[in-house]
């Protein structure tokens, strides 16, 4: 996928994961790229999230959650200059790029969006926190 598609490389950035590399060595250097969400990356999401559950019966619960790990897992911060013009346009672009579902509408697959990328942002803040106090 990455090799024909530049959004998606760019997100998924697979040459961090070197042999050798830690975990936290990785998780340091994905969160300094400092990834925004915008219509570019919330396209590239779409496309990675197909590949995982697009021919599937995934719930709304599923694209919740491949969101949100996107978002937590790969440092992608919201965009808190536009942010509910720039939620709706991201929702959309991701929706189109994950394609038709069997089981959910438009709308339902743009608010599981939504709704993973406020986990996701939940999780980042929670991880930053305890990271700060066991840094102290």
């Amino acid at each position: 996928m990455c090799e024909h598609d530049d959004e998606a490389a760019s997100l998924l950035s697979l040459a961090a994961f070197q042999k050798g590399r830690k975990t936290p060595e990785i998780a340091s250097a994905m969160r300094d790229r400092r990834i925004f969400l915008d219509d570019s990356t919330a396209r590239a999401m779409g496309r990675v999230s197909n590949l995982f559950l697009g021919d599937s019966w995934a719930s709304a619960r599923h694209i919740t959650a491949m969101v949100a790990r996107l978002v937590d897992g790969w440092g992608i911060q919201k965009n808190e200059a536009a942010p509910v013009q720039g939620m709706l346009s991201a929702a959309s672009e991701f929706t189109v790029n994950f394609g038709g579902h069997r089981g959910l509408s438009r709308q339902e697959i743009m608010t599981a969006f939504i709704d993973g990328i406020e986990e996701g942002t939940r999780c980042v803040a929670s991880w930053s926190a305890r990271r700060r106090t066991a840094a102290r």
